[in-house]
């Protein structure tokens, strides 16, 4: 019985957190770069914890050894192309939001090139660290692919009597990195 007043609340929700983007697309970047920026520091806090947490770990004890960086083939299969095509769906996703946004953006030759300058090792290292994390809590047949990081945090924080409540959290900042996202999306979409 409580499933279709469920399914009412998550689609008011859906409905009034649109409204909230067509609200900030309309009124601008002044407003919609908070959103942004927000869902940045929110994806940028989740995926340092999952970096961080094999260091505090091991460090602590509850983690015998802890190599961050393994050199390793991956088993050539159906799975291993899935999982490889997801990892270069996301990591070459967004490249048309900066020629959308550059006219936005002051003196975009000069800052958008620095700005990859810069932003590319750190991406890399994030990918490379993010994945050694995961993979140091879950084995390969255990992989969650729908949620890697909140099973890897809740698995490493489950060694210091936390894993559901991390999870949880774990969750809810990539909803909210998910919220600005769509934004960005929204914003992409209405400059089109």
């Amino acid at each position: 019985a409580w499933l279709p007043a469920n399914r009412l609340l998550v689609s008011a929700l859906n409905g009034a957190l649109f409204a909230a983007l067509v609200l900030v697309t309309i009124r601008g970047l002044s407003i919609g770069k908070w959103v942004h920026n927000v869902g940045g520091i929110l994806l940028l806090t989740t995926y340092g914890g999952l970096v961080a947490l094999p260091f505090i770990a091991h460090a602590a004890g509850k983690l015998p050894a802890y190599h961050p960086i393994v050199w390793t083939l991956p088993p050539v299969s159906l799975f291993s192309l899935n999982i490889f095509s997801k990892m270069a769906l996301g990591a070459l996703s967004g490249f048309e939001y900066v020629a959308i946004l550059a006219g936005e953006t002051r003196a975009p030759v000069k800052n958008i090139a620095r700005s990859v300058i810069i932003a590319a090792p750190i991406i890399a290292l994030m990918f490379i660290l993010g994945t050694s994390s995961v993979m140091t809590y879950t084995g390969f047949d255990e992989l969650d692919l729908i949620g890697p990081v909140p099973q890897a945090l809740s698995a490493g924080a489950h060694a210091f009597g936390a894993g559901t409540l991390v999870a949880s959290i774990a969750i809810l900042m990539l909803v909210g990195r998910s919220i600005a996202l769509v934004s960005i999306y929204f914003t992409g979409n209405t400059r089109l």
